[in-house]
């Protein structure tokens, strides 16, 4: 944000987006998630490049349609906003927001990349969460965004989303015998809630187990 508007705009045109591929143990947690709380939380360190590609590849892999952000909503609703209408970020209203503005502190919470990121998503989200508030008090802060973030989450009409809700779980044992290595498959269906912990067994038997998941989806209520 110090380079000024050009050269932000410039840094939004240049960030190199690209789906973050992630493993399918990731995504069950994510899933089970949402199926118990219609939340998944995604903590980062601010400031990290690569985040965008990271909620890229979580709105991709969930079918997600709502995003919140740890950003003010007083000063940048007006700025993201107009991304689920027009596809972009309003920028005169973003740069006319004073030098002052907490968006300008250079936190990295507000980046080219996430710009770039909700302009890409701009026909697949219906919503856009700000939780904070600018300069609200540290004390009350977690709570005032805790209730922004449970309120968004019972809108009156309901979204509908998909996510994973089961896999097809195949794996080969490989048993040896004196004479020669013999293979046992099974096939079965597991809910995604189940799979996380699966996979985990799984991937711990090493080389002795050879496996993959398919994965199913279902459309609920958010």
């Amino acid at each position: 944000m110090t380079a000024g508007r050009a050269g932000f705009e410039r840094a939004v045109s240049d960030y190199a987006l690209a789906e973050l591929t992630l493993p399918d143990h990731v995504l069950a947690v994510a899933a089970d998630s949402l199926d118990r709380t219609g939340l998944f939380l995604l903590g980062e360190l601010h400031g990290v490049a690569q985040t965008p590609n990271a909620i890229l590849g979580l709105v991709s892999g969930l079918h997600v349609r709502a995003l919140a952000f740890e950003w003010s909503y007083d000063e940048l609703d007006r700025v993201v906003q107009p991304v689920l209408t027009t596809g972009a970020v309003d920028s005169d209203a973003l740069w006319a927001l004073p030098s002052t503005a907490e968006v300008f502190s250079g936190d990295g919470r507000f980046t080219a990349g996430h710009v770039r990121l909700l302009e890409y998503l701009a026909d697949r989200l219906d919503r856009i969460v700000l939780l904070d508030r600018a300069v609200s008090e540290e004390t009350g802060r977690e709570r005032g965004m805790a209730q922004r973030l449970l309120a968004a989450r019972h809108p009156g009409t309901p979204a509908r989303r998909c996510w994973p809700c089961w896999a097809e779980v195949t794996w080969c044992v490989l048993r040896r015998t004196r004479s020669k290595a013999s293979e046992c498959s099974s096939t079965r269906s597991y809910p995604a809630s189940r799979t996380a912990s699966l996979c985990r067994r799984l991937e711990r038997a090493g080389s002795m187990v050879r496996w993959n998941c398919h994965w199913g989806t279902c459309r609920v209520p958010m």
